[in-house]
């Protein structure tokens, strides 16, 4: 931990950091959300779960066709991430979390952004790991810096990341489903 009593002075400045964002709920969104939970267990109902990062659980098959999703829900999707530039969506999939299930820490490769859509509380069970804790744990430790955080997301709020950025979610320690939707995006620069 760095030693404040220390008569020099300092000046800390923060490169390269890792950007995360929330997108807030709208009020007008609460009863599209609703109607998507019949959905999501329709889809569970009728595909057959998969095993990537969950451990128990039901997470589905990815799929790379966003028009499989209810036309309303994708028009929302949209509308929330118009603030990024230029990008085309990959692959999404449902998961459902209950009691005791989890998702072991993963990245998303080939994406360049993932994104989870709450259609539940999460209950700060998202954690990220930073992206540097391999190389550098004993710097952020003794510099008293995390090496990791964790991300409280209510129904209805969206969070977007970097698709390489190391991420896990906690076991669900409720009785109720932990419900998302989740889904990775690619950038579309025309040099690409």
């Amino acid at each position: 931990m760095i030693n404040n009593e220390s008569k020099q002075k300092l000046e800390r400045n923060d490169f390269f950091p890792t950007p995360l964002y929330k997108v807030k709920r709208k009020k007008d969104d609460i009863e599209l959300e609703k109607s998507m939970f019949k959905w999501v267990f329709s889809v569970e109902e009728n595909v057959i779960s998969t095993q990537n990062s969950n451990v128990g659980g039901y997470q589905s098959k990815p799929c790379y066709d966003f028009n499989k999703l209810p036309p309303e829900f994708l028009n929302l999707l949209k509308e929330k991430l118009k603030f990024l530039p230029n990008f085309k969506f990959g692959s999404w999939w449902i998961n459902i979390n209950r009691s005791g299930d989890f998702n072991q820490t993963h990245t998303h490769p080939g994406a360049d952004i993932s994104v989870v859509y709450y259609l539940t509380d999460n209950y700060s069970s998202l954690c990220f790991d930073h992206p540097n804790k391999h190389s550098r744990s004993m710097f952020l430790m003794a510099m008293g810096l995390p090496t990791g955080v964790k991300v409280n997301a209510l129904a209805g709020e969206m969070v977007v990341f970097p698709a390489d950025l190391p991420h896990y979610v906690e076991p669900n320690r409720s009785d109720s489903d932990r419900i998302s939707i989740a889904m990775n995006l690619n950038f579309t620069f025309k040099d690409r």
